[in-house]
Order: structure tokens, then C-alpha cells, then sequence
């Protein structure tokens, strides 16, 4: 006699068990649990911190005219 999925548990291993409080299913498997906490911190994150911009329009060009040797315009420090 064949049957399909898994058998019932008998009165004694339900009983042994004793009481149990109930959990989330997502706690069963905690690889998919800490995947859900990662999803989930992105989202925060994305709230607090801005995107990096890669597009083409967004590239550093550089100095336009270059770097003038002969200026300083830093402070002068005295006492």
C-alpha cells in the first residue's frame, strides 16, 4: 500500500511534544529568512542613501581649462 506525502503523526510523539508556540513559516528555512531581512534593509537603505548615478551624462570631464600652476587661492595662515 502506497500513499502520498507524509504519514500522520501518532498521539504519543504529539504528546511528547508538549506545548509550542506558534511561528512564522518563513522562520522554517532561516537561508530564506535572512534573504527577506536583506530584501527588506534595502529598502530602508534606499530611504536614507542616493542611488549612484552611472548614466553617461554623469561622468567626471575633468578640468575644463586645467590646472593653473601659478594660483594659489588657499588662506593664509598667521598668528
Amino acid at each position: 500500500l502506497l500513499l502520498s506525502g507524509e504519514r500522520a503523526i501518532g498521539r504519543s510523539i504529539m504528546k511528547n511534544r508538549g506545548l509550542v508556540a506558534h511561528k512564522p513559516k518563513i522562520n522554517r528555512n532561516p537561508r530564506v529568512k535572512k534573504r527577506e531581512q536583506y530584501r527588506k534593509a534595502l529598502i530602508r537603505r534606499k530611504g536614507a542613501v542616493r542611488e549612484v548615478r552611472t548614466e553617461e551624462g554623469h561622468v567626471y570631464g575633468g578640468e575644463a581649462t586645467g590646472i593653473k600652476s601659478g594660483i594659489s587661492r588657499s588662506r593664509k595662515l598667521t598668528k
